[in-house]
């Protein structure tokens, strides 16, 4: 369940959706470690984690994406300041 809803979240680019999965999964957790081994589904824990990984590669490259767009944008709001700077005030 938390499983499909990670990856749900994620390739729909709910940040937040994600987030809150994270902390559910985190708790989820704390909850199986004092649950005999016996009681845990190893293969299904390894699929979660594998799942974890993954979207938090994706979060990470969609964040790398992100911030150089950021720099794009403020490289390129330099330029056209400085163009401003020699442009007539407008209504003139």
């Amino acid at each position: 369940m938390l499983n499909n809803a990670l990856n749900d979240a994620c390739q729909s680019e709910d940040w937040l959706r994600v987030q809150s999965l994270d902390r559910d999964i985190s708790d989820f957790l704390q909850r199986l470690h004092t649950a005999p081994p016996e009681a845990i589904d190893m293969s299904a824990l390894r699929i979660l984690q594998q799942s974890h990984y993954e979207v938090m590669l994706q979060s990470q490259r969609r964040l790398e994406t992100l911030q150089q767009k950021l720099q794009r944008y403020h490289a390129s709001r330099e330029g056209l300041q400085a163009y401003d700077l020699f442009s007539p005030p407008q209504g003139e």
